[in-house]
């Protein structure tokens, strides 16, 4: 400036493959948590689905454009081919998703679809009906769904973290699909007008106060 002082601002790649974007709870992890955060403090009770594809077809979803035409249909429905949101279709009408291309356990192409929702305990015969529908949309006989739901805090904070964490940790595990999904945006949400209510709970330890100083971004 004017008086000779000098402004530095460390700038992060954000790649999820990035040996310091890429770790847990690195600053773009801590980013993607404090965006959401808001929103699950708006929750009373947490739904949590995980849609898996499965491995004949993961060939198929190798692409962005594959991948955000498949998360839009299960979500909020791709109007260009007129199909109705599965989830929002069965009334869940706001959500958040974010894709994990790898499992915890192995390197291979495992891509499977967080969604976090307003959510209760559902019964095993809806359940089923999800898993029918999503097989559907797939064009395949049976495909697997997993959900589980809290009504903690604690818990859903638990859940936030684990579903914004990296999970493409290795370039190498899969330098052709890095490529191709440069420039991603994975954090996807839907039900915008929906997210303006008031918090029911909030999250008040000293590394949420940390948090929402470094990133003004939660209230």
């Amino acid at each position: 400036c004017s008086n000779g002082l000098r402004f530095v601002q460390e700038i992060y790649c954000g790649r999820e493959w990035c040996p310091i974007c890429g770790e847990d709870w690195s600053i773009p992890h801590k980013r993607r948590f404090a965006r959401w955060l808001p929103k699950i403090e708006q929750m009373k009770s947490m739904g949590y689905f995980v849609f898996t594809i499965p491995m004949e077809l993961r060939g198929k979803y190798r692409s962005k454009e594959a991948l955000n035409t498949l998360a839009k249909a299960i979500a909020k429905g791709d109007k260009s081919k007129h199909l109705e949101g599965l989830l929002r279709g069965l009334g869940y009408k706001r959500g958040l998703r974010r894709w994990h291309f790898f499992g915890d356990k192995n390197s291979n192409y495992h891509p499977h679809l967080n969604v976090i929702v307003d959510g209760k305990k559902i019964s095993q015969g809806k359940l089923a009906e999800i898993k029918r529908a999503y097989a559907e949309l797939l064009g395949v006989d049976m495909a697997v769904v997993y959900y589980s739901y809290t009504r903690k805090p604690r818990k859903m904070v638990h859940i936030l973290k684990y579903v914004t964490r990296a999970s493409f940790k290795e370039y190498n595990w899969d330098s052709e699909l890095a490529e191709k999904l440069w420039g991603f945006r994975n954090n996807q949400c839907w039900g915008y007008k929906l997210w303006n209510k008031e918090k029911v709970w909030r999250m008040r330890s000293k590394e949420a106060k940390a948090l929402r100083k470094e990133f003004k971004e939660i209230g």
